[in-house]
């Protein structure tokens, strides 16, 4: 029994690591996501070059056109667009989109992460949820503060230094809003 239990036991462990190892990569080129090296679930560790548009988890440097990055990726996107489920790194594009938790740099003409913001935002329009940091740009908006914004127009529907003032004037404040 134990001659047959090890071999058995051995073939599963190795078919199950292959599985695994099948399931990422190194390099990903893509024209659209269905037209591309690597099927769109696999994860791809390294080099990604999205001619058109791509979709896949990323872990590493993302370039190319518009990128559709899942569940939690990481590293350096530049591109036109960059959107992603939740992105620990930096996005450089023209438009940065986050679902959930950015955490990092996003520079861009628009920047909006929708659930909780750590880092930088520096760009025309920033928007976060909770913003943890430094938002830099002409128009910054978060649901909460705590952090810096500079811009010229700087709205914070939470912030605990103007709870007493009218939200009217509270809300927008132009130049600097803070809340540590």
């Amino acid at each position: 029994m134990k001659k047959l239990f090890c071999p058995v036991l051995l073939l599963t462990a190795l078919g199950a690591a292959s599985v695994h190892a099948a399931d990422v990569a190194g390099l990903q080129i893509s024209l659209i996501p269905d037209v591309a090296i690597e099927d769109t679930s696999t994860v791809i560790h390294g080099l990604t070059i999205d001619l058109l548009c791509g979709e896949n988890q990323q872990i590493g440097v993302t370039l190319g056109f518009y990128h559709l990055m899942t569940d939690d990726s990481e590293g350096f996107a530049w591109g036109a667009v960059n959107y992603a489920d939740s992105y620990t790194g930096v996005n450089w594009g023209l438009v940065n989109l986050t679902k959930q938790k950015f955490s990092g740099w996003q520079d861009g003409l628009i920047n909006y992460t929708r659930v909780e913001f750590t880092g930088l935002q520096s760009g025309l329009i920033n928007v976060a949820g909770h913003c943890h940091g430094l938002q830099w740009g002409v128009f910054n908006y978060c649901d909460k503060l705590d952090g810096l914004q500079i811009g010229v127009m700087n709205i914070t529907t939470d912030n605990r230094w103007f709870n007493r003032v009218p939200n009217q004037f509270g809300a927008a404040v132009p130049f600097v809003n803070w809340s540590f």
